[in-house]
């Protein structure tokens, strides 16, 4: 009876230990881009970019209007069986946007890894790191939406 109980105690903390040090397997950089349309012409439409890492932005480029922007992030900390994803490369697009086309994450790019934001039009954005660190907001004014309303 003793050594039944004890058999059962060693079983179960062993399984226990088990799922504590359980981590997600195969996870991808990025979980999601949700799309926040604005009320207001002159207002930007805001794209958070949510990662399943915590990550730091770095930069951005152009600061022009253009049909691209490429965003320069840092990882913070990676699951250690989820390392070599950083060096990958995978894209979403998001649902019924007339602006965004399709955001890319990019870890095989030199000087990166990267998120490039591809856009149907040349607009201008701007970059916020997310209080979080695991989104990055992108405000998009799109140009010719801001010209038609004649926004100052």
């Amino acid at each position: 009876m003793k050594k039944t109980i004890q058999s059962i105690a060693l079983v179960a903390s062993i399984l226990t230990t088990g799922l504590v040090q359980a981590q997600p397997i195969g996870e991808r950089i990025m979980e999601e881009v949700e799309l926040v349309r604005s009320s207001s012409p002159c207002d930007p439409d805001l794209a958070i970019i949510r990662m399943h890492y915590p990550v730091r932005y770095i930069s951005h480029y152009p600061q022009e209007a253009s049909d691209e922007l490429r965003i320069r992030i840092k990882h913070i900390q990676v699951a250690q069986i989820d390392e070599d994803s950083q060096d990958q490369r995978e894209s979403t697009s998001p649902e019924d946007h007339d602006l965004l086309d399709e955001v890319v994450y990019e870890g095989d790019f030199s000087g990166g890894p990267y998120l490039t934001l591809e856009y149907r039009e040349a607009v201008l954005s701007k970059v916020i790191q997310g209080s979080d660190y695991r989104t990055i907001k992108v405000l998009i004014y799109p140009s010719s939406r801001i010209k038609q309303a004649k926004c100052q």
